[in-house]
């Protein structure tokens, strides 16, 4: 036999002696796995594990936990992943559900299967009330306050509401008046409002969960308050018929209403709100505009501040309104070169008619004296214009109907003055009424004339002669 027939027979025993090693080795089979106690049990959350003490001749690709609410749960249900190979492992249950009962097994995995562990239970924790504490009353008024609190657990389940109470007795609930302030844990401001002044409370922070209302610390507080103060300032812009009342008034602590009281008398009758008319707390001055008052006319006021705990009253203040008409009466023949002042004319008749027809029957609306500053007031209703004529004895402001306009003190005002004839030095002006330039027969109305407009005094120097 030669070398060459040999090799054919040396590859066939070579592929048979490796088809019986391959049939004779064996199949891998499940991991074999422990699972270890449940502990660390809270309302979501869990701590297991386990232990792979045989690998079944394959390697383990995965291992971990799995639970379900049934019996013998599998990696269908949830589960999780905590590596690879054998030995022991730890696993982290998460997102359960407040007391309700689990069933647990350790699993590990290779190419033969899924091998599972003994099975164990356990119950998750139940939800309890919210652990919260109350915040420091600050900020306290006649009516408000602030205060607060801070959840520092949830208790394990959502917390749906939170804020404060409070009432008049200690440990107040969220059947007395309270806030509602958000969701969540944490921290949280509440503003208390319709308290009544210098009254005592109790205030409690609260959370809710589906356990139920949990309460911080009571912590008692008493609003402050009393009666306000008010003062009355003088009057300002003071017209003919309007007036700016003025005062201020310290509110206490307490929301407060405030007016002003005026009149004729002390006894006033009449009432204006103030501006601003409710003060909720602390100083402010305030105002009011009147109007529709009598010219010339002494009125009394006050500032009245009402609270639900009392009302203060300002002093009286009074105040006269302007007079419609001040005249102020100058006698023309004192009139000298070396002194151009006219002297002033007291017990002069001032008269003044209402029309053209009062005029031409010589029937006054209205008549007043000069006091002895030659002044003279009227308090007349606004109208267009009256008519004027003053007198005393055989003085007056109209000169053969001319109206007296003053005395010449020098060339330059006769020059500057309209044109009239007979004009000198120390003679008397008279009225250009048309506005034509001349002095003339056409000016000679045998009054003068007074302009009254609305809420202005018309103030006017008038001379009289012979």
């Amino acid at each position: 036999m030669n070398t060459y027939s040999k090799i054919p027979a040396i590859i066939i025993l070579l592929i048979t002696s490796t088809l019986i090693l391959t049939s004779c080795k064996k199949k891998p089979t499940l991991p074999v796995v422990t699972t270890t106690s449940v502990t660390a049990i809270t309302q979501t959350t869990a701590t297991s594990g386990g232990n792979v003490t045989g690998d079944g001749g394959a390697e383990v690709t995965s291992r971990g936990v799995c639970w379900n609410t049934s019996e013998n749960p599998t990696t269908s249900n949830s589960k999780t992943s905590d590596g690879k190979g054998t030995g022991s492992f730890t696993s982290n249950l998460t997102s359960l559900t407040p007391g309700t009962k689990y069933y647990v097994r350790a699993y590990a995995k290779n190419e033969a299967g899924t091998g599972y562990g003994n099975q164990v239970s356990f119950t998750s924790g139940e939800i309890v009330l919210a652990t919260v504490s109350t915040t420091s009353v600050t900020s306290i008024t006649g009516t408000t306050a602030v205060s607060g609190g801070n959840i520092t657990s949830d208790g394990g389940g959502q917390i749906t509401a939170r804020g404060v109470c409070w009432g008049p007795d200690a440990n107040p609930t969220i059947s007395n008046d309270k806030t509602n302030d958000g969701t969540g844990t944490g921290s949280f401001t509440s503003n208390i409002t319709g308290l009544n002044p210098q009254t005592a409370y109790h205030v409690r922070a609260y959370a809710t969960n589906s356990a139920g209302t949990a309460y911080g610390s009571d912590e008692p507080f008493s609003t402050v308050g009393g009666s306000p103060d008010a003062e009355t300032y003088a009057a300002s812009y003071v017209a003919v018929s309007t007036a700016t009342l003025n005062g201020y008034v310290f509110a206490n602590h307490s929301s407060t209403d405030v007016t002003f009281e005026y009149g004729t008398t002390e006894s006033y009758g009449q009432t204006i709100a103030a501006d601003p008319a409710i003060i909720p707390d602390g100083f402010a001055s305030v105002i009011a505009n009147v109007t529709g008052l009598n010219p010339g006319t002494t009125y009394h006021y006050r500032v009245k501040a009402i609270n639900s705990i009392g009302e203060s009253y300002g002093e009286d203040v009074t105040f006269t309104t302007n007079p419609t008409i001040v005249l102020t009466i100058e006698d023309a023949t004192s009139w000298t070169p070396e002194n151009h002042n006219l002297s002033i004319v007291p017990d002069a008749t001032a008269k003044l008619y209402a029309s053209q027809s009062s005029f031409e029957n010589n029937l006054p609306d209205f008549t007043a004296t000069s006091d002895a500053n030659g002044t003279v007031e009227f308090n007349v209703p606004v109208q267009e214009q009256y008519f004027l004529v003053v007198e005393k004895a055989d003085l007056s402001n109209i000169k053969d109907d001319y109206v007296i306009g003053g005395v010449f003190n020098d060339q330059s005002e006769i020059d500057s003055w309209p044109t009239q004839a007979g004009a000198q030095v120390g003679g008397l002006k008279y009225y250009d009424f048309n506005s034509d330039g001349l002095v003339n027969s056409m000016d000679q109305i045998g009054h003068d004339i007074i302009y009254v407009y609305e809420n202005q005094t018309t103030t006017k120097t008038i001379t009289i002669g012979n």
